[in-house]
């Protein structure tokens, strides 16, 4: 058992040094079994154990008849990580509302402290112009590509993973809810995106806790509502 656990130990070291040296990038194909068993000097059902293990924590994803990829959808992964989280009561759909709010802070934090970070806002007035002119339908896209805008603007990849992942879950209550809404409650939503991008613009920390306080305090009343 320990020899055959070194064995696949060595398989996903090499695997993570191919990805270390930009060999492998995202949704690249990985070398098939037969070539990492001849590379690695490992058996093949030790090389099958460690694909297994990197498929299931979501760095690789197998494709029948094509062979592993290394994944480009890590956020998808976190995502399918919360869901069974929330399935099994290791946590709440609060304690995920309540940590994306929090979180919402952090990356205007992160914004205020990158010198580039408010020069990658630019796409925001326009959404926030479309806003006014469109449907419920549209109101929920734009609404989504306001949130994912900020993200984007902390030029940190490591929040906007972990982001896209909390966000892939949070969204899915918040699209049906924010599709029910009514011009009455759109606009105290409109009026919060823009205070908190004046805010971010104005580089006003306090403002922007309480613009990002402010929002999600309606889409809470929102719930409630539509429950």
């Amino acid at each position: 058992m320990s020899n055959n656990s070194k064995e696949y130990e060595k398989v996903i070291d090499y695997i993570c040094k191919l990805i270390e040296s930009g060999t492998v990038k995202c949704g690249d194909r990985l070398p098939t079994e037969r070539a990492l068993s001849a590379t690695i000097g490992v058996g093949r059902n030790s090389i099958r154990e460690a694909l297994r293990i990197l498929d299931n924590m979501g760095i690789t994803v197998s494709r029948q008849g094509s062979g592993n990829y290394l994944a480009d959808n890590m956020g998808g992964k976190l995502a399918g990580v919360i869901d069974m989280m929330l399935l099994t009561q290791s946590i709440s759909p609060q304690e995920v509302r309540n940590f994306r709010c929090y979180m919402e802070v952090t990356v205007c934090n992160m914004i205020l402290d990158n010198p580039d970070g408010c020069a990658g806002l630019t796409e925001i007035p326009h959404i926030l112009d479309r806003f006014q002119q469109s449907g419920n339908e549209d109101k929920v896209e734009l609404d989504r590509q306001f949130h994912y805008a900020l993200v984007n603007a902390t030029g940190n990849r490591m929040m906007a993973l972990v982001m896209q992942g909390v966000m892939n879950v949070y969204r899915r209550w918040i699209d049906e809810v924010l599709r029910n809404a009514d011009e009455c409650d759109w606009m105290p939503l409109h009026l919060a995106h823009r205070e908190l991008y004046d805010a971010l613009i104005a580089k006003d920390r306090m403002a922007v806790i309480k613009a990002v306080n402010a929002h999600y305090k309606l889409v809470d009343q929102l719930s409630r509502k539509n429950k």
